[in-house]
């Protein structure tokens, strides 16, 4: 699920314990190692970069395909701002979703500013279960935030913390089976994914020696929780 590919390098099309082929990063900090792309909304991002790999001698391991860097807008001193957006969705043979974010900034003094980004997302489903008799099963939810302080003590000295979290959650598998009508399928029990993500981060940014020190320090949470349809075709109804 939401597994990258760079330069068409992959181990396979699953998700498993090995590194990822693709590094990830949210400004200057690592978010993926032996996980997949935790799907992060793009609100209040200002670029996506993209590095052909392999990048294994600037960026360590996990990085053979290539970088991808989310680079979100930071706080802006001396600036209260904000701003709202809101969206609708049908989907052919589905349901109904939207969409809904806002950010503000705001100073905090002269040499200090906060950012925060909230977010909500309903792709609604378009798969149907002849077996159970549902419809639109494959349901995904996903809602987070952000939040960065910036403080800036010296000229060309700049100190960002911030966090990020977001829960994903699919209700049920997104396929569909062969000889049945189109995006049906027939299963005996719900197979649900759920991705939460979580992460802190700490940036120093001054001047040393006529050169740019950049360091930054973060703590990347991952939790991922996916049930199978391990049913025999003939048994009672099971989970992996």
């Amino acid at each position: 699920r939401n597994k990258l590919f760079v330069r068409g390098v992959a181990d396979s099309s699953f998700n498993g314990p090995t590194p990822a082929t693709v590094a990830q990063y949210f400004g200057e900090a690592r978010i993926n190692y032996d996980a997949p792309d935790p799907n992060l909304n793009l609100y209040d991002i200002g670029s996506v970069e993209i590095l052909e790999g392999p990048q294994g001698t600037l960026y360590g391991g996990a990085a053979i395909g290539g970088i991808m860097r989310l680079m979100p807008n930071g706080p802006v001193l001396g600036e209260a701002s904000g701003s709202a957006e809101a969206g609708a969705l049908a989907t052919q043979k589905g349901g109904i979703g939207g969409d809904a974010a806002a950010m503000l900034n705001l100073p905090l003094g002269p040499a200090a500013a906060v950012r925060a980004v909230g977010y909500g997302v309903l792709n609604p489903g378009y798969i149907d279960d002849a077996g159970r008799g549902l419809s639109d099963i494959n349901r995904t939810v996903s809602f987070g935030g952000r939040l960065a302080v910036r403080y800036d003590p010296a000229a060309k000295v700049s100190i960002e913390a911030g966090g990020v979290y977001q829960d994903l959650d699919t209700r049920d598998g997104q396929y569909a089976e062969l000889g049945l009508p189109p995006l049906t399928r027939s299963s005996t029990i719900a197979q649900p994914f759920d991705n939460d993500f979580r992460l802190g981060y700490a940036v120093v940014r001054a001047p040393l020696w006529g050169a740019s020190l950049v360091s930054s320090t973060s703590f990347v949470r991952q939790e991922l929780r996916t049930q199978f349809d391990a049913t025999p075709r003939f048994g009672v109804p099971a989970a992996f």
